[in-house]
């Protein structure tokens, strides 16, 4: 990268305006220009805030941003349109105006699907089908009150609302939810704004018995027990759940959710073991590595020729070997004494001892010497040639 310094004065108060993240005493600092050090610093400190702004600049000062802000802020009823001060720090090819002007047709755009009576019938029907009484997608439409339909589509919304509220299907499913989570049958305050409507209630009383026999059986028992016990829950909750279903006449399931309770406690603390076990051994076989690598592997020069020396303790733990790589052309006889340092399964140096050894290696091959005498426990080694 190529850094040209300036010698004359540059804006430093409209980069930091740029990417609003870098401050004026930063850049006054640089202003000392006395060293060709201070110099490079300066101009590094330029590209990188020249690059701000532009990756700035692109992502915010276009049409498709511009277009998607009023379209956003049209859905959630943003009268002031607060996403149209966004593009006040455009310059250049795209221009405020530029932005204002997409923003405003994005606004517009999705202003106009709103503003429909079918578009305030299905916000009516999803809020009610939800259970929504806080009716949170009615507040989108207040944007329609300079449109002549805005007085219908309070209207249309209410009655799509009141429709999906008080219907059997919300019934059933209110009533299926509560007796899922063993809570009392509040049908009367569920939907006491629904006036009488036998149909109703009997919808919701025909689901609720529905979901309560599940749970009171031995299938939901086990079921709940295996549930509660993954949430991590305590079983004397489940316990006082599972009486409610002998309170109702429908038998004792209380043996059943305990049994199952503490099969699926212990099996994830199993699991839990595992997982560690797991862990454990990967990190295990991650420091051998760097031990075989590190500690067990050799390097040492012999006759102005640099060997390599990789040092295993055998599987039966009964013998070590050493193998001793020669890389050159010519065969090399490496005699002499070997330093051998002997470390436990956890990597923990025991002890060490000496060898004497001739190894004759044939050109860009390899020889193993074997020592037999080692401590029990050892199961790492490392071998250091002293010399003859």
């Amino acid at each position: 990268m190529v850094f040209f310094i300036f010698e004359t004065p540059f804006p430093y108060e409209k980069i930091a305006a740029c990417s609003q993240k870098i401050p004026l005493a930063r850049t006054r600092l640089f202003r000392d220009r006395s060293s060709m050090k201070t110099s490079i610093l300066l101009a590094t400190f330029i590209a990188l805030s020249f690059s701000s702004c532009a990756a700035l600049t692109r992502y915010k000062c276009n049409r498709e941003y511009a277009a998607r802000k009023g379209m956003e802020d049209a859905n959630s009823g943003q009268l002031s349109m607060p996403g149209r001060l966004e593009g006040s720090s455009c310059e250049g090819e795209y221009s405020p105006s530029d932005y204002s002007k997409d923003y405003n047709y994005g606004f517009q755009q999705k202003k106009a699907e709103i503003c429909q009576i079918t578009t305030a019938s299905a916000a009516g029907k999803t809020d009610g089908d939800l259970g929504n009484t806080a009716k949170s997608q009615k507040t989108k439409f207040q944007i329609c009150q300079d449109q002549a339909v805005f007085r219908k589509l309070e209207p249309a919304y209410e009655a799509a609302f009141q429709k999906a509220f008080c219907s059997t299907a919300r019934a059933s499913a209110a009533a299926e939810s509560l007796a899922q989570n063993w809570k009392a049958a509040a049908f009367d305050e569920t939907f006491s704004s629904c006036g009488n409507s036998s149909s109703l209630k009997r919808a919701f009383d025909e689901s609720y018995k529905r979901r309560f026999r599940e749970n009171c059986s031995s299938l939901g028992a086990t079921k709940f027990g295996e549930e509660e016990a993954r949430a991590n829950r305590e079983m004397q909750e489940g316990r006082e759940k599972m009486r409610m279903c002998e309170a109702a006449g429908g038998g004792n399931f209380v043996l059943a959710f305990e049994s199952s309770y503490l099969a699926t406690k212990a099996k994830l603390s199993q699991e839990q073991r595992d997982r560690e076990a797991q862990e454990q051994e990967r990190l295990r076989q991650v420091r051998m590595q760097e031990f075989l690598a590190n500690v067990a592997t050799t390097n040492f020069f012999f006759a102005n020729k640099s060997l390599i020396a990789k040092c295993t303790v055998a599987a039966d733990r009964s013998y070590i070997q050493t193998e001793v790589e020669n890389r050159y052309h010519e065969q090399v006889l490496v005699q002499g004494k070997w330093r051998i340092q002997y470390y436990g399964a956890d990597f923990q140096k025991i002890t060490e001892d000496q060898t004497v050894e001739a190894v004759l290696i044939t050109p860009q091959n390899k020889k193993t010497f074997q020592k037999m005498t080692l401590p029990r426990d050892a199961a790492y080694c490392r071998a250091e040639y002293l010399g003859a």
